[in-house]
């Protein structure tokens, strides 16, 4: 939904940090702001199509509207200077950098012009200027390294390409480079073992590199936009949306029972409509919804599962139908749909056989990148082979410690790619980082997460503060802790106390006002907390009947999705003794549209895939998985 905007404070895009005073931003409330805002997002949209000439023109009417949007001002400078006009993007430069001295976007752009005109000496101190607000910068260390070439002060050069080859393993620009400056350096040997490695690399399919070309020179070379979480554009009223009780029906037991819900939602028939595949420990149920309530469809599916744990749907042999993942007591069952939801056993032709010590935890990924899904359970990692079996490559991926898992949640969290793994396990949250090598390295405690200590029983992940990277919740009875990134790969960690002693969550956008809300599922009862930009408000009381928010919940499983298809999120609530179908009233106020995303030849259902879409000042992030326990709502089944 387009929203007007306030004075915006902060501008935030990839590490970006406008600073405005108070009296210019007084000066910059109204339609103007507004207006400035569509035109430079509109802009924005332009580069990446590439149309210099159009954004140039899109960003000087976003200053029209507002000569003090210093996003405008950057995003025009570096319009000029992929156009290419030089001059243009000179003077635009030196003005971004007068009204925001210390935003790394004018000094990065200033420092490959000086370069670009044989200047090397001026871009140095520009060069400092990035690195002094983000050491470790791909971008700006090779652009370092080539100007200290330039000025043949080849072990400043050497220093800076390694501190970009570790940024960026897989960069053969970084690796070439520093391969250059070791044999101008005189360090032969050194130089030759470099030029090997670049070699190597040159040929894999996981190499990354860069380039003049724009969205390939550096993340500070990129135009910013608005993203609409900016704490003076959230509109903080509570809005008169809730959710009500469509549906209780019994679980599959009479009493908790030791194990908990897993449920996962998704189209196995193929119809549009989306089923519940419910378990917990023992049978496997599969609900079709329906326009009054869930309707037990198991005896038509051809399933016969006593001791299901979970289960996620995937089309792991891109046939166009989504086949399911069990993970049993003792074992993994793999169950190949034949069509309409009708399914045969397919686990001895797999491969698949006894585990031990499973969890109800599971996930589809395109780990190798081939177009197949793999499949991550129970300490296994199960590579697709492409002729319906699989081979377990945990070890040799590092993934072999990843066993006892309450929560897996395949992403690309660095924005580098590829796809990582997080997992929740009873002690400490694992962040597996995608070597690009066919391993895994944790990296969680250098990147933060060690502050979000265990055990962890749930995970949810969405891009909550909008600045392109994944944000996390998690957290289990000793509390909740909120995981946001930094905008460069790494997070800040802090306690959410209102999350305290839940076993399920999502972030969920309930209003359609373009920010992800917490849905939370607690022991105790049902909580919502709403996104206000920079905190979060409690509105359980407005979102959730008095029943609702006291209900017992121990054991619960929680999937979202707009059930009805009109337009706003519904959840259900599964515990093994009752499930509960909750229907999403008022959300539909504000505008929306479903997408149905399909693979034109491999991953049929874009499984991993990422959907950016901009709306006037507004911008929202989804990125898609198969996962149990569910880790975002389910992507609309509506075309």
């Amino acid at each position: 939904m387009l929203r007007s905007l306030a004075a915006l404070a902060l501008v935030l895009s990839a590490g970006l940090v406008l600073q405005r005073t108070p009296a210019s931003l007084a000066a910059a409330a109204g339609a103007g702001r507004a207006a400035a805002w569509r035109e430079n997002n509109l802009g924005v949209a332009l580069l990446e199509q590439f149309r210099f000439a159009d954004a140039v023109a899109a960003f000087r009417r976003a200053l029209e509207a507002d000569r003090s949007l210093l996003a405008a001002q950057v995003n025009l400078a570096i319009a000029y200077f992929y156009l290419p006009d030089i001059e243009a993007a000179k003077r635009a430069a030196r003005e971004a950098y007068e009204a925001a001295p210390k935003a790394p976007q004018p000094h990065y752009l200033l420092a490959l012009v000086a370069r670009s005109e044989g200047q090397a000496e001026q871009a140095l101190p520009h060069l400092q200027q990035v690195l002094d607000a983000d050491p470790n910068d791909l971008g700006a260390n090779v652009t370092l390294g080539q100007v200290y070439l330039q000025l043949r002060r080849f072990e400043d050069a050497v220093r800076a390409f390694r501190v970009a080859l570790a940024a960026e393993p897989y960069n053969v620009s970084a690796a070439y480079n520093l391969a250059v400056a070791l044999n101008r350096a005189d360090r032969r040997d050194e130089g030759s073992q470099a030029m090997a490695r670049f070699q190597l690399l040159r040929d894999s399919p996981y190499k990354t590199a860069l380039s003049a070309n724009y969205l390939e020179q550096g993340r500070y070379a990129e135009a910013v936009a608005s993203t609409g979480a900016e704490t003076e554009a959230v509109d903080r009223k509570t809005p008169a949306v809730s959710f009500a009780l469509k549906q209780d029906r019994p679980g599959t037991r009479s009493s908790p029972g030791p194990t908990p819900a897993a449920l996962v939602l998704a189209d196995l028939d193929g119809d549009g409509g989306l089923e519940a595949v419910v378990a917990d420990g023992g049978s496997l149920r599969i609900l079709k919804g329906g326009a009054a309530a869930l309707v037990d469809v198991t005896d038509r599916t051809g399933l016969a599962v006593t001791d299901a744990l979970a289960a996620v749907a995937a089309d792991f042999d891109n046939d166009g139908h989504l086949d399911l993942l069990v993970v049993r007591g003792a074992a993994l069952s793999l169950f190949r749909n034949a069509g309409g939801g009708r399914f045969e056993d397919a686990s001895a032709a797999a491969g698949l056989g006894p585990v031990a010590a499973p969890t109800g935890a599971a996930a589809w990924v395109d780990v190798d990148h081939d177009g197949d899904l793999d499949a991550l359970a129970a300490g296994l990692l199960l590579r697709n082979n492409g002729n319906g079996t699989f081979t377990d490559i945990a070890k040799s991926a590092g993934l072999d410690g990843a066993g006892a898992a309450f929560a897996m949640i395949p992403t690309d969290f660095d924005n580098r790619r590829d796809v990582d793994l997080f997992v929740a396990t009873r002690e400490r949250a694992r962040l597996y980082r995608n070597m690009r090598d066919g391993t895994f390295r944790d990296v969680a405690g250098e990147l933060g997460l060690a502050a979000a200590a265990g055990p962890l029983f749930f995970a949810a992940k969405g891009d909550v503060n909008k600045d392109g990277y994944e944000d996390f919740l998690l957290g289990g009875p000793a509390g909740a802790s909120f995981a946001a990134s930094d905008g460069r790969g790494a997070f800040l960690v802090k306690p959410v106390p209102a999350a305290a002693g839940g076993v399920a969550a999502q972030f969920v956008d309930y209003d359609n006002d373009g920010l992800l809300d917490v849905f939370l599922v607690t022991g105790k009862g049902l909580r919502l907390l709403r996104n206000l930009g920079a905190s979060w408000a409690d509105v359980s009381a407005a979102a959730f009947s008095e029943e609702l928010r006291t209900a017992p919940y121990e054991g619960a499983a929680l999937g979202i999705a707009d059930l009805d298809r009109d337009f706003d999120q519904d959840a259900i609530v599964a515990t093994p003794s009752r499930i509960r179908v909750l229907e999403n009233r008022g959300g539909s106020r504000n505008r929306s549209f479903a997408l149905r995303l399909r693979g034109r030849v491999t991953n049929r259902d874009g499984v991993g895939a990422k959907v950016e879409i901009r709306a006037g000042s507004l911008r929202q992030k989804l990125e898609t998985s198969a996962t149990v326990p569910m880790a975002a709502p389910q992507i609309p089944a509506a075309s």
